[in-house]
């Protein structure tokens, strides 16, 4: 109003949205099209049209290009992505795949690239692409969407969050509409399919040039670079596959093996396969003996060296967990589910399971307790079954990958199938995916520990540049030892302080001082320092404060973590959190054998937290924890192979040193064949049972390093 003397600038709305669309900051502009039927009369539709082919589609959209050249411009970047193939090893000299451009797929590529000498030691740029349809709920109606996603090859996988610019929103896809009478109708099928092949040929249109003859594009360093773009991974659930491949439902995206004969190995698809077949078969039997929709053409066929099959990336973990069990369970099973205890980062289910959450982030996080739960309501057999598919997933989800973990994904793969028999009738489909396909993107994960501590040496000039302000010892200090994995500090404020005696009456822990001597003993003990008589006159330590809280900094690339796999969790012990019932976290603790996996738990022991606190003793500071430990329970009767070791809390309290803490750990009760009583409190249930399975399938972390 002032720059315009007091006059109004814009005299309607399509004024304001004009000066809007010439601001030359921010985001690349929305641009768009329409879509619309534009065929002859179906003989099989009758008089009258039906509305859908009158319909017009607007589809909006980013240009992929301008998409693109930003992410390879951002400074942000810099020292983040790899502009050629590369082949990692171990210090065995095992294939590690991590990136996307440490896999065999890129390294093809860029091999095929570099025969022609036009395109000799260009810089090879993988467009990656993913689409999910999301229904969204509004009052009494719902809305769905088609978004459409865009990300490069080159960047490292830390990076590809849509928070920092590494995935990108490249446009909303159009969804047909009809009425129910017509959705299953030849022709609007066949426009359907083909109103999303050629919604995502339009979109990437911009792209087909530079796939073709090389281009100069700025990159993240400043400099200047020769590229070459091209088709990568298409990351789609089994709907979108289907859709994409143009196949028919029920068959396999990436082989020909037939619908009722799955587990049979079939000739891969290709382009050159289809394209023969549809030379000799009428769309009839393209369907019937090939599983192919014959009268669409993927978008695919509009760009060079892409073939869609080869491009199809299964969202595996989406596919897998949106199986359903339909098995019926009683109430007893639901009480079960109510009552797991607290973990940080998993979702409680208060009304139980509910088939009505049974999709998503909610499914996955249904799995991470179902198998204790279910434990005595169902067969051995489908327990199997249930914990093989729980280790495929998470060995498939880890940020990195050696050969090896192809070979344990081939394992879980091998007894899924050798125990789901009993699951067959109930109608689970069971698609045979190529594992060679995973390893070829290179975008699977395996932390190994050796590993993590290469990792460690570029993490602490990054960490110590992000804390410096902060006067306390540096924890990247204390992580990048090559011995030590992990970091626990208290809170920075106690909440009571006082002397041992009346901490002693103060937590109603009459041994407390004998615990407090004989911790302190073996610390100056250890430390060269030698004991005197001080350390058992309780009246000497006269400084101890109390903590709610600690905080837990350690490596865990795999589950959501900072951009050097960094993760850092708060273990809570306090008799009333957020005004309510008391919490007290179970932690893993190295007593020193922790990390051998050839022990049980891989040689950590698990205790719960009853006190955070710190004594100070001859001028040095002390920060310890009480707890209660468990002991591995050797009643076999309790263990079965479709579960993890069978812990049991013992009445034994004990003082730790935090630096022997790891971080948090996740218990389920045993429940037996007693049913769980209506209304019981999941607070309780660490103090109501006496013996709880280790839940490795709580985090991704916890399942890399149990």
């Amino acid at each position: 109003m002032e720059r315009s003397s007091g006059n109004v600038p814009f005299s309607n709305h399509t004024d304001l949205y004009a000066a809007i669309d010439e601001l030359t900051i921010g985001d690349v502009l929305w641009q768009s099209f329409t879509v619309r039927y534009n065929s002859k009369l179906s003989d099989d539709i009758g008089e009258s049209q039906p509305k859908w082919m009158s319909d017009v589609h607007e589809v909006f959209y980013h240009d992929p290009h301008l998409i693109v050249c930003r992410m390879l411009m951002n400074p942000d970047f810099e020292g983040g992505m790899d502009y050629s193939p590369y082949h990692a090893f171990d210090k065995d000299g095992t294939h590690l795949y991590k990136h996307m451009m440490g896999g065999d797929w890129a390294w093809e590529q860029v091999t095929e690239i570099a025969q022609d000498l036009k395109t000799h030691g260009l810089a090879f740029v993988p467009i990656i692409l993913g689409s999910d349809k999301t229904t969204v709920s509004v009052a009494t109606g719902q809305t769905d969407y088609y978004p459409l996603y865009l990300s490069i090859g080159n960047l490292y996988n830390n990076l590809c969050q849509s928070c920092r610019g590494g995935v990108a929103l490249a446009g909303f896809l159009a969804i047909a509409q009809t009425e129910k009478r017509y959705h299953d109708n030849p022709g609007f099928q066949r426009f359907h399919r083909q109103l999303f092949h050629t919604s995502l040929a339009r979109i990437l249109c911009s792209l087909c040039l530079g796939m073709l003859e090389p281009e100069v594009v700025q990159c993240a360093n400043g400099f200047h670079r020769r590229v070459i773009y091209g088709l990568g991974p298409y990351i789609a659930d089994y709907p979108e596959q289907v859709l994409i491949s143009c196949i028919v439902t029920n068959w396999c995206a990436k082989c020909t093996a037939h619908k009722d004969d799955l587990e049979t190995l079939g000739s891969p698809r290709s382009r050159e396969h289809t394209d023969g077949i549809r030379e000799l078969l009428g769309l009839r039997d393209l369907w019937k003996l090939y599983g192919v929709v014959g009268d669409v053409e993927p978008f695919t066929n509009d760009f060079p060296c892409a073939g869609v099959y080869e491009l199809l990336s299964p969202d595996l973990l989406h596919q897998l967990s949106r199986a359903r069990l339909r098995t019926t369970l009683s109430t007893g099973y639901q009480r079960m589910i109510v009552a797991v205890p607290l973990f940080a980062g998993l979702r409680r289910f208060p009304e139980g399971r509910g088939f009505k959450q049974w999709t998503g982030d909610n499914s996955r996080a249904l799995m991470k307790v179902y198998l204790p739960a279910i434990e005595g309501y169902v067969p051995n057999k489908m327990l199997y079954t249930i914990r093989a598919f729980l280790e495929f997933c998470y060995i498939a989800r880890r940020n990195a990958i050696l050969e090896s973990s192809l070979t344990e994904l081939e394992d879980a793969l091998a007894q899924f199938l050798e125990y789901r028999t009993i699951f067959q009738e109930e109608g689970i489909l069971i698609m045979n995916q190529c594992l060679d396909k995973l390893m070829a993107a290179g975008m699977l994960d395996k932390s190994q520990l050796d590993v993590q501590l290469k990792v460690m040496e570029h993490v602490r000039e990054a960490f110590n540049e992000q804390r410096g302000k902060q006067n306390a010892k540096d924890p990247a200090d204390i992580i990048n030892d090559s011995t030590i994995l992990a970091h626990v500090e208290l809170a920075k404020t106690s909440y009571h302080k006082g002397m041992v005696t009346s901490i002693t009456t103060y937590i109603k822990q009459p041994t407390f001082p004998t615990l407090v001597q004989q911790f302190l003993y073996y610390q100056l003990l250890s430390s060269g320092s030698r004991p005197n008589a001080d350390t058992s006159d309780s009246k000497t330590l006269r400084k101890v404060s109390l903590y709610t809280s600690a905080s837990s900094i350690f490596f865990a690339p795999s589950n959501p973590c900072g951009i050097h796999g960094l993760r850092q969790e708060q273990i809570r012990s306090t008799w009333s959190w957020r005004g309510g019932l008391l919490w007290h976290d179970v932690v893993l603790v190295n007593m020193g054998d922790g990390g051998n996996k050839d022990l049980p738990m891989s040689g950590y022991a698990v205790a719960q937290v009853l006190l955070f606190f710190s004594l100070e003793h001859g001028g040095d500071k002390f920060p310890a924890a009480l707890v209660w430990w468990y002991t591995l329970s050797n009643n076999s009767a309790h263990r079965d192979e479709a579960t993890e070791y069978n812990w049991h809390k013992q009445l034994l309290l004990g003082v730790v040193h935090i630096d022997t803490i790891f971080h948090t750990v996740h218990l389920l009760p045993y429940f037996g064949q007693e049913p769980v009583q209506k209304h019981f409190s999941y607070t309780d249930i660490l103090d109501s049972f006496a013996n709880f399975y280790v839940n490795k399938f709580a985090d991704h972390h916890s399942f890399e390093i149990l």
